[in-house]
């Protein structure tokens, strides 16, 4: 939960939550799912899968590259199995690989769900 407050949780000023961008977007029902379950780690990222066997989050590393845990951050800004990826959606990295927040937050909401089902699908098929 740390790690959505920090990434994902904005707060406007009088202190209320502000609604997620892809809920109010017209999107598919799939990519507003592809994108809800990343915002909520109901994934199948290893660094929520392996919390369930209660290994060490630094020990849960991504199985395709087997570098680092694979995080959220790890998986959309930084694994090398998905750079080809990332370099098809040239609207969310024209600044450079940087921050999850900033990606998940990129205006169009379309781009990023589309991103995030190739990247799914990509992985899938490795594994």
């Amino acid at each position: 939960m740390a790690f959505y407050k920090e990434q994902f949780l904005h707060m406007s000023e009088d202190g209320f939550v502000v609604w997620p961008k892809y809920m109010d977007s017209h999107l598919s029902h799939g990519l507003q799912c592809v994108i809800g379950q990343l915002r909520t780690s109901s994934h199948q990222l290893q660094i929520e899968t392996s919390r369930y066997t209660s290994t060490p989050a630094e020990e849960r590393v991504c199985e395709l590259c087997d570098i680092e845990p694979e995080t959220e951050e790890h998986y959309i800004c930084r694994c090398l199995v998905y750079y080809e990826i990332r370099g098809h959606f040239h609207c969310l990295f024209r600044d450079g690989f940087g921050s999850v927040s900033r990606v998940m937050d990129y205006t169009d909401q379309r781009c990023l769900g589309l991103f995030l089902l190739e990247l799914r699908r990509h992985r899938e098929d490795l594994l």
